[in-house]
């Protein structure tokens, strides 16, 4: 049994090279075998005992290497294995050369798979085309269902796959198509001409001809070794040998489906052609604005837009228009921003927006009107498909309002006889011009007038003093002061002043106040003036002398309240120091005469 062993040990490793050359990237890469030399004449082949086997070796120089297909790698792994097995006593050598293939010696395997090989057909030109177009659709759901219907006309076409997201202007849709390859063209032009726009385009076709005969070759290389791989292992008498070369068998079965499934996608790709259709939903070209947080009359404001392309399709060719009210005075614009003095307006050309930008532009200009209120209105328009035009303008309306106000003193006390200034505080606190502004103080009966300062005049008629200011502009303020004389302690008395324009007020509780006045008796000891004033020199003496008593009572009461309460403090915070002082110095003196 060493023979068949030896045999079968030579013929396993080559069916191993075998299987290792049918992974090899290309057919187009050579195999090499090693060749026999031809057999010795009969007369040499002399059988050797019965309890020895002889193997002729081949010289070296007899050895030829040449290119030949893989399958002669079997054959000789099969020539070897027929030798190894046959009866010693009639085997003639081991070393055999493969008969032509005509005679009885024809039916050798090398010339059965030579014959093989050149039986495969021609498979044709193999090419993969693959297309993706996207479109602009009016409404997503009704596209899809009218491609559908395309796709259901065609015979051996489907709808591979599909995502609709809807009618969002910022969401895409997708369908993919799988057609026959002789239809790709008709369906990529059927699609075109339905959406409303084409945005995007792309066609290919891969020639994978070689790739596929490669294969091809591969899988019948691998083909022609399992089956002599089966016949190896049909002759095997031995359980090792027979499962050594099923192991081999498994892997080449394995290499074969790899192959088949390779050629099955290569096949189906060039015979149904992939297109993919994205639906862009019609976009929208959104105009956004927004009032200033504070303005008023007479100050330059800013005027921001916000000009947004929202959808997933470029824009072309944008035009943007902010129309100012005849009462703004043009100041500034960003770039490319350009002012029509023609229309009041300004304009920006803007050549794209891409999918989803958003702009950020504004208009500077001074408030200079009448107190109406103002609009600025923009619009945009483009030379793209976009939605309704329920978003592409905004405007902003900028009213304006007069807010005036007072500010007075709510409760004085006024001495019998004494002359007193008396002032009111008043404000424009809107953010419109104030005309024709009036403000009237209003003078108990028991108090005499005497004069007013900024203007002001007395009405006997009404026993009230007026003020008049053509104007009051936004956030203008100011105080009228006058001195008057109370002349007799009547009853608990108020005045009562009020301010008012021409235009009409936004807020009227504050454009009256009432102040009431308590009358103290010439004779009274306790003098107290807690009316606003401002200093005057007409002021009587006995004013000068009360403020001069009371500073006197002060100082009084701050000595008091130092010789009664800080002098001690003091005294017991400088007898503590002196005792913290003293203790120090002992401490020091018995330091130095322990040191000694």
């Amino acid at each position: 049994m060493r023979g068949p062993r030896r045999t079968l040990m030579l013929a396993i490793p080559l069916a191993a090279m075998l299987v290792a050359s049918c992974g090899e990237s290309s057919t187009d890469s050579p195999s090499f075998a090693v060749e026999a030399a031809p057999a010795a004449p009969a007369a040499m082949a002399v059988a050797p005992p019965p309890e020895r086997v002889v193997i002729k070796e081949v010289p070296v120089e007899k050895i030829v290497v040449k290119e030949v297909p893989v399958e002669k790698v079997v054959t000789q792994a099969v020539q070897f294995e027929a030798v190894a097995t046959t009866d010693p006593g009639t085997a003639g050598s081991i070393v055999q050369e493969a008969a032509p293939a005509n005679g009885a010696q024809g039916q050798s395997l090398t010339g059965s798979l030579l014959a093989a090989e050149t039986q495969v057909p021609d498979s044709g030109r193999k090419v993969i085309r693959t297309g993706s177009i996207g479109i602009v659709v009016a409404d997503v759901p009704t596209s899809v269902k009218a491609i559908r219907g395309m796709v259901a006309s065609i015979a051996g076409a489907f709808v591979s796959h599909t995502e609709i997201g809807g009618n969002e202007p910022y969401r895409i849709s997708s369908i993919t198509l799988r057609v026959p390859a002789e239809r790709f063209d008709e369906t990529i032009e059927r699609i075109r001409s339905h959406g409303r726009e084409v945005v995007a385009e792309d066609v290919t076709g891969r020639d994978v001809t070689a790739a596929f005969t490669d294969i091809e070759s591969r899988m019948r290389n691998a083909q022609a070794t399992e089956k002599q791989l089966l016949e190896i292992m049909a002759t095997s008498r031995t359980v090792q040998s027979t499962l050594e070369v099923q192991r081999e068998v498994a892997k080449v079965r394995e290499q074969i489906e790899m192959f088949q499934g390779q050629l099955n996608v290569l096949a189906d790709q060039a015979a149904l052609s992939t297109i993919t259709v994205n639906l862009h939903p019609v976009p929208d070209l959104r105009v956004e604005r927004r009032a200033p947080d504070r303005y008023a009359m007479h100050e330059s404001v800013e005027f921001p837009i916000t000009v947004i392309n929202d959808g997933t399709v470029e824009l072309r060719e944008v035009v943007l228009r902010d129309q100012l009210d005849p009462d703004l005075v043009f100041q500034f614009a960003t770039k490319p921003g350009q002012y029509e003095e023609a229309t009041h307006s300004v304009v920006w050309t803007i050549d794209r927006m891409a999918p989803g930008q958003s702009l950020e532009l504004r208009t500077t200009a001074r408030l200079e009107g009448d107190g109406r209120t103002m609009e600025v209105r923009a619009k945009a328009s483009t030379a793209s498909d976009v939605r309704g035009a329920d978003l592409d303008h905004d405007e902003v309306r900028l009213p304006f309002f007069v807010d005036l106000g007072l500010d007075k003193q709510r409760d004085v006390e006024v001495q019998v006889g004494r002359e007193s200034s008396y002032s009111v505080g008043y404000a424009n606190r809107g953010n419109a011009d104030a005309r024709d502004v009036r403000l009237v103080e209003g003078l108990p009966s028991g108090i005499e007038f005497i004069r007013a300062t900024r203007g002001g005049q007395y009405d006997a008629d009404q026993h009230a003093i007026v003020w008049e200011f053509p104007e009051l502009a936004p956030g203008a303020s100011g105080t009228v002061s006058y001195l008057a004389r109370l002349e007799s302690a009547a009853a608990r008395q108020w005045f009562t002043t009020s301010i008012e324009a021409s235009e009409r007020d936004r807020a009227t509780v504050d454009n009256r106040s009432v102040t009431f006045l308590t009358a103290i008796p010439e004779d009274s000891v306790e003098v107290v003036d807690t009316a606003e004033r401002d200093w005057d020199p007409s002021e009587t003496v006995s004013n000068s002398v009360s403020v001069l008593t009371r500073i006197g009572q002060w100082a009084a009461n701050a000595a008091i309240v130092i010789g009664v309460i800080v002098a001690p403090i003091g005294a017991a915070i400088g007898a503590i120091g002196l005792g913290a002082l003293g203790v120090h110095r002992m401490v020091i003196r018995g330091i130095r005469r322990r040191m000694q």
